[in-house]
């Protein structure tokens, strides 16, 4: 569980240094078909998916809203929730683009 909130955080850095070194915005969003986080790429009127990464079976993934980093360093603030049998944590994202996991809390 600690492995994919730390790969979690990494696609939000990740997401974030692309919208910051190619000056257009991204976003990470998650796909419930194929239980996978995405990175997009906003094109002219939409996003176009960039990556795809699978999230293990056994967690949940919930978003009050999915980040989103524009060109210029700040950020559509969000909060991930991860959830799984055993454990819960947090990952939220900021306004101006800090990213923080909350502390990982046992069931």
């Amino acid at each position: 569980f600690e492995n994919s909130a730390s790969e979690i955080r990494t696609l939000l850095e990740e997401t974030q240094s692309l919208a910051l070194t190619s000056q257009v915005s991204h976003r990470v969003g998650f796909d419930a078909k194929d239980q996978s986080l995405l990175i997009e790429r906003k094109q002219s009127g939409y996003y176009a998916i960039l990556q795809k990464r699978p999230v293990e079976e056994e967690m949940t993934l919930e978003a009050t809203r999915w980040p989103s980093f524009g060109p210029f360093g700040f950020a559509q603030s969000g909060t991930i929730l991860l959830d799984s049998p055993e454990f819960q944590t947090s990952i939220v994202v900021s306004s101006v683009g800090r990213i923080r996991q909350t502390d990982l809390l046992k069931k």
